[in-house]
């Protein structure tokens, strides 16, 4: 019956729609919703009315139904003008200030030490993507030249407050999709760690440049990256001085030789930011424990697989645009920046660290005069890392 009942609404959306995209009167090209627009207006109102009026639900569809099958265009162009306007109205309000640094009145070893509240358990979110166990050798043997799945190894040399936000950058090779470049920089102050290209195992088809920001020219000239070296670009200065110096990417063998340079940064306990981090581990292969995704701390209304994507959460919560489509002199797309990714996905991070502290200082923590977290009634916070649902 539900499913009567949409369809019967979304002709009625179309048809209004279609008629509104004719109307020569129609001055504004923004009042007509795209296909997708249509089917997100229609499931979120049908969601809204299963849920506020459901022991009346049939009768209200029905109603709303029989209420837009009367209106003209000329009525739905004037409703969608006051809905364009309300919502112009509500951005503007809710649009925050990107010039306004995240404070969150702590240091930087206080905010890690908080952020690991915000570590989600992935367990039961396995039929997402996320990995949380080393596959079979025969699960391995599956897929031909596979590099095999490693646990983030121990790492004493890791310093305890050391948080990390990272991207990767995937193209097209013989084998599927392979990772091509390899970006992390530390959290929360965002400082460059590691920001490499890879040579793929497969043979490369497609750099995916448009979006991967990659060209065949970067990987064919650049400097092959050798132990002891650095594992950052090169600076080379510019010849005019309007013009800001030149990052040259040094080139890794492999997607393992990758993976390792992340590993010297890292330890099972570090906590590894991302978005979409399923993605980024599978693309490195990696297993770690302690793992935060913005597409979890940020979730859809309607639930996993569905999720914002990451340009829209940092325009929507942080008041910045990133991944522009910006061109270069010859007019192709200059693509993604993994570095400017992974730093968008920290300050969303941030923001939520700033709100989880905030909430505990309602409810009557504190900080010690040695810095420490003291929660009401204890000396100090003894676990910080603890699971969603187990927190004080």
């Amino acid at each position: 019956m539900r499913l009567k009942l949409v369809k019967a609404l979304h002709d009625q959306y179309r048809r209004l729609n279609n008629g509104l995209k004719k109307d020569p009167n129609n001055k504004e090209p923004k009042l007509v919703l795209s296909e997708q627009e249509l089917i997100v207006r229609i499931l979120d109102e049908e969601q809204d009315t299963a849920i506020k009026k459901a022991s009346v639900y049939g009768n209200s569809m029905k109603n709303q139904i029989m209420r837009y099958k009367k209106m003209t265009v000329v009525q739905w162009r004037e409703e969608r003008a006051r809905d364009f306007q309300e919502a112009k109205k509500d951005n503007a309000k809710e649009t925050p200030d990107p010039s306004q640094p995240i404070v969150t009145g702590l240091t930087i070893p206080q905010e890690v030490e908080l952020v690991k509240r915000l570590v989600w358990p992935l367990e039961d979110l396995q039929q997402y993507g996320y990995i949380t166990s080393i596959p079979s050798e025969e699960e391995i043997c599956k897929a031909r030249e596979a590099v095999a799945m490693s646990e983030t190894p121990p790492n004493p040399n890791v310093p305890a407050d050391r948080a990390i936000s990272f991207d990767c950058e995937m193209g097209y090779t013989v084998y599927g999709i392979e990772l091509i470049r390899l970006t992390a920089v530390s959290w929360p102050n965002g400082e460059e760690l590691i920001d490499v290209l890879v040579q793929p195992v497969g043979e490369t088809l497609d750099l995916n440049t448009r979006y991967s920001g990659v060209r065949p020219e970067d990987m064919v000239n650049a400097e092959r990256w050798k132990p002891g070296d650095d594992f950052k670009p090169t600076i080379i200065p510019s010849s005019d001085a309007s013009q800001p110096p030149k990052r040259k990417l040094k080139l890794v063998p492999s997607p393992k030789a990758a993976r390792d340079l992340l590993f010297s940064l890292m330890s099972p306990e570090t906590p590894l930011i991302g978005h979409g981090i399923e993605n980024d581990l599978n693309s490195v292969r990696i297993i770690h424990p302690t793992v935060i995704d913005t597409v979890l701390l940020y979730p859809h209304k309607r639930g996993l697989p569905i999720r914002h994507a990451l340009k829209a959460l940092v325009e929507m919560h942080l008041g910045r645009k990133i991944q522009l489509d910006v061109a270069d002199e010859n007019g192709v797309p200059e693509g993604h920046d993994s570095a400017e990714d992974a730093r968008a996905a920290g300050d969303l991070v941030k923001l939520k660290v700033r709100e989880e502290w905030r909430k505990l200082q309602l409810k009557g923590w504190k900080l010690s005069e040695s810095g420490e977290f003291v929660s009401p009634g204890e000396d100090g916070w003894t676990i910080v890392g603890d699971k969603k649902g187990g927190r004080s």
